[in-house]
């Protein structure tokens, strides 16, 4: 079986392959099979479930993306080494595709600034589902409600599943450096929220819970910090458990979590866009629910990893054939949507 997936890795990207299937699949099932009979699962306006959603997808998301921005790194600095086995084999225009993606400069700074945009993206715009709860929640609470900063400790939250990813895979060196200005916003919101996250949790559970808050923050940045002195001492790039069993969570653990994550993330997004269409006087139907349904990033974060290195012709015919089948699957539930929507 290793061997078989060996062979077909050299003519298709297997971690594509294992998130449009998982896309594919999860979304037929969804929208073909449970919505018809029992309504849609993730819709919903409770905010630990929402909150969670977020957190989860921010993280495998950006773990996919710095994944996808490390293996060019390593790919680049091979070639460039003149290691020829580090450029794709193949024939034809996609040879010359995955040669000049690898050792012109100017792929990797596009592929540099489209990530920078969707993990900023990806820390603005997810929660805002999250947060249009939390105003409301925000604006009936009281000066002595902790409620009134539960906003910043969320963004806190997000700060970190977007921050984690790239400490855990960069070194401290150029790559190390692009990383830490990509996930720079995160970084300022992150370092404000940490005293307003401290004033919530003093306000829920008093002094205690104030010095609980403070102990596990300090306790798992120092963990980070020792984690990655050990990673430079060693001179490794990768966690010893992640580098045993790397090829599986690149190919196949972190695609696979990631789709299901996205499909979930995206239902939620569905109820908010479909009332935004009604409020505008305009129909729920999928010409108009698209660009709305581009902010759960399904798309864009489809597109980068395709025009990712190595890019394969037949992953390409792929990703067309899955996106064009997850929105007819999502065409075919939107008249159910009527029945959930509540205009304010």
């Amino acid at each position: 079986m290793k061997k078989f997936f060996e062979k077909i890795s050299h003519s298709v990207n297997l971690n594509e392959l294992v998130f449009d299937a998982t896309l594919t699949l999860s979304a037929f099932i969804l929208y073909r099979l449970v919505v018809p009979k029992s309504g849609f699962l993730f819709i919903t306006n409770d905010l630990t479930v929402i909150i969670a959603v977020i957190i989860c997808t921010q993280f495998l998301i950006s773990l996919l993306l710095f994944g996808i921005l490390r293996n060019y790194d390593d790919m680049r600095e091979a070639a460039l080494a003149g290691n020829s086995r580090a450029i794709p084999q193949g024939n034809g225009i996609s040879a010359r595709i995955n040669t000049w993606l690898i050792k012109a400069p100017l792929p990797g700074v596009l592929l540099f600034l489209i990530i920078c945009v969707a993990i900023t993206g990806l820390y603005i715009l997810m929660p805002m589902k999250a947060f249009n709860i939390i105003d409301q929640i925000t604006i009936q609470a009281p000066d002595s409600d902790p409620n009134r900063f539960l906003g910043m400790f969320i963004s806190f939250l997000a700060g970190s599943a977007v921050i984690l990813p790239g400490v855990i895979l960069f070194k401290i060196t150029e790559a190390g450096m692009r990383w830490f200005f990509i996930v720079s916003i995160p970084f300022v919101y992150e370092f404000l929220a940490i005293p307003f996250s401290v004033v919530y949790f003093a306000m829920q559970g008093g002094a205690w819970g104030a010095i609980l808050f403070v102990l596990i923050t300090a306790g798992v940045i120092t963990g980070i910090v020792l984690l990655k002195r050990y990673l430079m001492e060693e001179n490794r790039a990768t966690p010893p458990l992640l580098k045993k069993f790397g090829v599986l969570s690149r190919t196949w653990i972190i695609p696979f979590f990631t789709a299901l994550a996205m499909l979930v993330y995206n239902e939620m997004s569905l109820a908010s866009a479909a009332n935004d269409l009604v409020k505008s006087g305009l129909d729920v139907n999928l010409l108009n629910i698209f660009p709305l349904l581009l902010l759960s990033g399904i798309i864009p974060i489809r597109a980068i990893m395709l025009l990712s290195p190595p890019v394969r012709v037949i992953n390409l015919v792929i990703s067309v054939i899955t996106l064009v089948l997850f929105f007819t699957n999502i065409e075919s539930v939107l008249g159910r949507l009527s029945g959930i929507i509540t205009l304010p």
